[in-house]
């Protein structure tokens, strides 16, 4: 923590600087360029199933059923429509002075236009509502509210455009479109109903997988386990993928789903611990370095860390 927190007093104490020498104010630009060097080398990847995918996954039964009733799966699928927009670049905080003070979980955000395609949207169509809804407001709010919102828990009659509608529906649709799921029928006590199942079990055994792997064993080897061969700068953003998924999970109260009781006790402690690591800025040191992101990185994650955390104390506080 000590060390982002070092680098990053350091950049606002140059910026607040009148004395600067040519020296300086060269060795400063140069820095300036290698940062946005760095931060177009770790553009994030995009993978082809979402959090939101990847969450309905781990949220589907046996029988191919989705708990109705589950209010937290609801919240937590809005939450992770957020944190896919902070690593995508497509959200970010507002730069004014006002919103400096604050705690990252109280700063107001706003959208952010991709720079690489200007005007193109994402191509995900709750991502895109998303962006569209927030674009078009005529406030701004922070991360817990617009989830909130989102997510319809309001009484204002104002913010109920706000809500994203019939999310699990559109993400199940979305996912054979994707050909991951297909429709079956099912005969619930004397009715049958259509529900929709995996295509091949693989895709849910590898999430079930990787998400008990990181709340049961040690962490460091879990998360070492996790790697981009083909790109290995994208490495950290595939285990920060990764370990916000199974924290997901835990908020989403379906570790029933994917652990057996007997070490869900254990599992749910991993996870409250680490959403309360991620849910302050900067994170731990010791918890950035198990991600794979080195020191001279470190400058390049904090825009995502800092958003993150906003997102995490929601769900710690869920």
């Amino acid at each position: 923590m000590e060390g982002l927190t070092k680098r990053k007093n350091a950049g606002l104490a140059r910026r607040s600087s009148f004395d600067d020498s040519e020296e300086d104010i060269a060795q400063r630009d140069k820095q300036e360029q290698e940062d946005a060097t760095l931060s177009a080398d770790f553009k994030p990847f995009q993978p082809p199933l979402t959090l939101m995918d990847e969450l309905y996954m781990l949220a589907i039964s046996e029988d191919g059923s989705l708990s109705f009733w589950n209010d937290s799966l609801s919240y937590v699928l809005r939450a992770c429509i957020m944190i896919e927009l902070v690593l995508r670049q497509r959200i970010q905080f507002i730069s004014s002075p006002i919103n400096q003070p604050f705690p990252s979980y109280r700063k107001r955000i706003t959208t952010a236009v991709d720079k690489n395609a200007p005007g193109k949207p994402i191509g995900e169509f709750l991502l895109d509502e998303a962006l569209r809804i927030m674009a078009t407001s005529s406030e701004t709010l922070d991360v817990s509210s617009w989830i909130s919102y989102l997510n319809g828990e309001t009484w204002n009659p104002t913010k109920l455009g706000y809500q994203l509608k019939m999310v699990r529906e559109r993400i199940g649709k979305g996912l054979v479109e994707k050909g991951v799921l297909k429709h079956d029928r099912k005969l619930f006590a004397i009715f049958e109903q259509s529900v929709l199942i995996p295509r091949s079990p693989l895709i849910q055994r590898e999430l079930s997988n990787k998400v008990r792997s990181l709340l049961l064993s040690p962490l460091d080897k879990a998360l070492s386990s996790i790697h981009y061969a083909d790109y290995p700068e994208q490495t950290p953003f595939l285990r920060l993928r990764f370990l916000l998924l199974a924290l997901a999970t835990y908020s989403a109260e379906i570790l029933d789903n994917i652990i057996d009781e007997t070490f869900q006790e254990s599992a749910m402690s991993r996870a409250e611990c680490l959403l309360s690591d991620l849910s302050v800025f900067p994170p731990p040191l010791k918890l950035v370095g198990l991600l794979g992101i080195s020191q001279e990185n470190h400058a390049v994650f904090l825009p995502y860390f800092e958003l993150i955390s906003a997102i995490a104390f929601a769900l710690k506080n869920l």
